[in-house]
């Protein structure tokens, strides 16, 4: 029965740890990227998607050092908010505005 259990709490902690968090990841780095080619969010809401992605990455190494755990919550919580503001540029239906590009370049 023990062996049973252990591989029970292995499975959730990879269903819950990183394979959420890397799933969670693909959908805000592509998400920024879309945004950002559309120039449809503000810049640093762009940066926080793309950061917040890197870190999820970096949190699979939980898989092999066990200090990188602290990670996890770190990516869900960027996430976590990206996830929030781009809700609210949705609703209220915000956009970039000529004023933040000159000369072709994003400023």
């Amino acid at each position: 029965m023990l062996p049973l259990l252990r591989t029970v709490h292995d499975f959730t902690f990879l269903a819950g740890g990183p394979a959420h968090v890397l799933t969670l990841a693909a959908l805000v780095v592509s998400g920024s990227i879309a945004a950002s080619r559309a120039r449809l969010l503000p810049r640093w809401v762009i940066g926080v998607g793309l950061a917040a992605g890197a870190i999820s990455l970096l949190s699979t190494a939980a898989l092999l050092w066990t200090p990188a755990s602290v990670l996890l919550p770190l990516g869900r919580l960027l996430s976590s908010i990206w996830i929030i503001r781009v809700s609210i540029a949705l609703i209220r239906g915000e956009q970039r505005t000529g004023a933040d590009i000159r000369n072709g370049v994003m400023v």
